[in-house]
């Protein structure tokens, strides 16, 4: 289990709000848990779902800082890594459907556990994960093209 832990002197007085993150702040967690992980920046994005890899990029650079979105998968990989997931054992995220692959090839759902009962049987995973990647692939192009949650956008030409 890698050894991370948030260093205090990443935080500032932030005056009436309290505590906020010194420059840089952001980028030293990122950095961190690469390291900790020994994961690239590449890989990174990718479990976090980030569309964009060359934002990643631009994250550790401090040009732009992540939305809470991805902030929040960076968070809900550390605490998996502080109940004793293997995390550096995942080989793909597939955030809305609450799937998992493995570097193994095996599958889980929802309850990703060691041993625990989300593993997807064996006769089904490459549908379960197949099917996931179509519905994803097919939100994102609906994002893509201006529509959100389902909803279509009515454009009238004058």
């Amino acid at each position: 289990m890698p050894d991370f832990e948030l260093r205090g002197d990443v935080w500032g007085s932030g005056g009436r709000r309290g505590q906020t993150p010194m420059p840089g702040a952001v980028e030293f967690v990122l950095m961190d848990v690469c390291e900790s992980f020994r994961f690239t920046p590449y890989r990174l994005s990718k479990l976090l779902g980030v569309q964009n890899t060359g934002s990643i990029y631009r994250w550790f650079s401090g040009e732009r800082t992540p939305s809470a979105l991805f902030l929040l998968r960076l968070a809900q990989l550390l605490l998996w890594d502080s109940q004793g997931m293997p995390v550096h054992d995942i080989s793909e995220i597939i955030w809305p459907d609450s799937l998992i692959k493995w570097k193994d090839g095996s599958i889980t759902k929802d309850n990703h556990e060691p041993g625990g009962t989300g593993i997807v049987g064996d006769a089904f995973t490459s549908d379960v994960w197949d099917v996931a990647v179509h519905a994803s692939l097919s939100r994102q192009r609906m994002l893509d093209q201006g529509n959100r949650k389902g909803r279509m956008s009515i454009r009238t030409s004058e």
